[in-house]
């Protein structure tokens, strides 16, 4: 694979994950009931987001 085809393949793995952390960050603020609880539950998100990037750029 090239550099230009690598950076675009990484560029759209970004972009998706982007719009998942949105929706999860979303879902974090709306089912939390205190700043504790909506704090842990952004970084289990920020977590699985930089997880599922990583898979996504190495497959």
């Amino acid at each position: 694979m090239n550099e230009k085809d690598k950076a675009f393949d990484d560029h759209h793995c970004s972009v998706i994950e982007r719009e998942n952390v949105k929706v999860e960050m979303d879902a974090c603020d709306s089912n939390s009931d205190s700043r504790e609880e909506r704090e842990k539950c952004q970084d289990e998100v920020k977590e699985a987001s930089r997880k599922r990037e990583r898979a996504c750029k190495f497959s």
